[in-house]
């Protein structure tokens, strides 16, 4: 539905409206079909209001007072966005936060797309799981007990995933993040193939045209990606195993050599700690990129290549930004005259973003269209 005009509805708001009804246009000699996408989602149809048609308001009818709550949030959070941001930064946080990615100017869109980092403006089980950890340590914080702090973070990411749209990505991070909360409640570990294919079957049972949905197979490729392929990577990029002890370095038993293995061994094992996280990093980075090559080039028609080198930076930082964002939105809901403050420092970092993408975006042969 597009009403062509300013008017202020909510959910379970109910309308009579007139207008013009027709099907999604679709655009030739484009493999992405907008028509699929709103069919995958349940809309056959869009109906267009124009200016000077009649709205009547019929009250209110009874909706999910769990959506209904989220729905409120949503809308308190977004006007504190647009109160401390610019359109371009409130567009981005919106996005990353939100779930709305329509107010995203298309410049800054395209950067993202071009670098390969468009994932950080979708929401998906990196946000899912940074938002778990904030909301895990305030309560901790509150001095909450284990049992029922997990259940309030369950309880709150549900309410997240709807207030988000509850997008498949979405949808999967929540029930994987509740599988594993819950497992450390029953103090058993979760298997996270186990709980990949439980958010699938459930998502696929509510609407099984998901299976189609591209957001449905980014989102589950990449992570089954990450975990089966990134170890291969990271075996085969470093193999070396740092000796356990001095003496594995140097066989000879004299005095003076056993000082120099000791030194060598303390060297090497300085060195290996950051090649050893640089080595996972770029593992997990390259196993993401390599998994979800054939559906972009097929779907987008674009490959870039900077995109594991740019990940290495972008997703590191990126959990800064959503936290900095993060606890915008609850500082300024629950202290509001302290919301200016938290926005300074939210506003800094995604200026640093965006000059971040752009430096990634001028590198030679970053990206380049099929």
């Amino acid at each position: 539905m597009k009403i062509f005009r300013k008017v202020n509805v909510s959910y379970a708001d109910r309308l009579i409206l007139e207008g013009k009804l027709f099907r999604p246009y679709q655009a030739k000699n484009n493999r992405y079909s907008y028509r699929d996408y709103l069919e995958n989602q349940g809309i056959y149809s869009i109906l267009t209001v124009g200016k000077n048609r009649p709205i009547r308001y019929l009250g209110k009818s009874k909706g999910n007072p769990l959506k209904f709550l989220a729905y409120k949030i949503r809308d308190k959070s977004a006007n504190l966005l647009s109160r401390n941001f610019s359109s371009t930064q409130a567009g981005i946080f919106s996005a990353m936060i939100l779930g709305e990615r329509s107010k995203i100017p298309n410049r800054i869109r395209r950067l993202f797309i071009q670098t390969g980092t468009v994932h950080i403006l979708a929401i998906s089980g990196l946000h899912v799981g940074i938002i778990a950890f904030i909301l895990g340590l305030f309560l901790k914080v509150l001095r909450m007990k284990r049992r029922p702090r997990y259940l309030v973070i369950i309880f709150l990411l549900i309410l997240y995933c709807l207030l988000t749209g509850a997008r498949p990505s979405v949808i999967r991070a929540t029930i994987m993040a509740a599988i594993f909360l819950v497992g450390f409640l029953l103090r058993r570990e979760p298997k996270i193939s186990h709980s990949l294919a439980l958010a699938a079957l459930i998502i696929l049972i509510v609407n099984a045209r998901q299976l189609f949905n591209i957001g449905f197979q980014l989102s589950f490729v990449s992570v089954i990606s990450i975990v089966y392929l990134s170890p291969l990577i990271k075996n085969l990029l470093f193999r070396t195993q740092i000796p356990t002890n001095p003496t594995q370095i140097h066989t000879d038993k004299s005095a003076k050599n056993r000082v120099k293995s000791t030194i060598i061994y303390v060297k090497n094992k300085f060195l290996n700690k950051p090649l050893r996280f640089f080595i996972s990093a770029l593992s997990v980075s390259l196993a993401a990129w390599l998994g979800t090559l054939p559906f972009i080039a097929y779907y987008f028609r674009i490959i870039s290549p900077v995109t594991v080198l740019a990940n290495l930076v972008v997703v590191p930082y990126f959990a800064l930004v959503i936290t900095l964002g993060f606890s915008l939105l609850i500082v300024g809901i629950v202290i509001p005259p302290l919301a200016p403050v938290f926005a300074a420092s939210a506003n800094l970092s995604i200026v640093i973003l965006i000059q971040i993408i752009r430096f990634f975006n001028k590198i030679p042969f970053a990206y380049f269209y099929l």
